[in-house]
């Protein structure tokens, strides 16, 4: 009998998959020394949906407490940041942390101020990796789902980049030997993570499967993607 050709296969798994796609949340962080600030944007967005996805709305009441939460959480999207806590620039402060230290060039950034004339909008625009600038009193339930939502947007694609250069990353790595076969196992790791981007989906339990050839009736694990 001749041996069969290795054939991926996508399987829809109709039970656990559906439910961690609506479990699924966009993760954001507020960080501001007012608690009405906090509350109110939680009211705000209580409702808030994109492509199906709600929100986890992290806190943070310092800028101090807000370095911790980054650190902690490096898959946050945007965060909603206020300019002065501790000090008059503890907030521009937390974006240099964000950017320099940790080098989470993904996150959005949107700098909220009770006192814009504390950071003038153009100076912060231009000194600071920040991808939106509001004043609290012109920042509505709207104008703040509007902003949230470009935010949104701009993360899932900076993310696909991300999953696409790593994915490259690892073909081009794997390539030179590709007759080994923990080359092969990461050339399939990069083909996952491309397809995956592709097909615009997460890389959430994305396998490689191989077929024994009917000596073991189960099957192994070339390489999966998404853990």
């Amino acid at each position: 009998m001749a041996e069969q050709d290795d054939v991926l296969h996508l399987i829809d798994d109709t039970g656990t998959a559906s439910e961690d796609t609506d479990t699924r949340k966009w993760k954001i962080a507020v960080i501001d020394d007012d608690p009405a600030v906090h509350d109110g944007t939680r009211f705000a967005l209580s409702d808030y949906s994109l492509n199906g996805q709600g929100l986890e709305i992290l806190s943070a009441h310092s800028a101090a407490e807000g370095r911790k939460l980054m650190a902690a959480h490096n898959d946050i999207a945007a965060v909603l940041l206020d300019v002065i806590m501790e000090t008059d620039v503890a907030g521009l402060e937390l974006v240099e942390f964000i950017r320099n230290e940790l080098k989470n060039e993904t996150v959005r950034i949107i700098l909220r101020t009770g006192q814009p004339g504390q950071a003038p909008e153009r100076r912060v625009i231009v000194q600071y990796d920040i991808n939106d600038y509001k004043a609290k009193t012109e920042l509505t339930a709207d104008k703040l789902f509007t902003s949230l939502t470009a935010a949104l947007r701009s993360y899932q694609q900076l993310e696909r980049m991300v999953q696409t250069r790593r994915g490259l990353e690892i073909i081009i790595d794997a390539a030179s030997t590709l007759y080994d076969f923990k080359s092969m196992q990461r050339l399939a790791e990069g083909v996952l993570t491309q397809l995956a981007s592709l097909l615009n989906v997460d890389c959430a339990g994305i396998l490689v499967l191989r077929d024994n050839g009917g000596i073991d009736p189960e099957l192994s694990v070339l390489a999966g993607s998404g853990w």
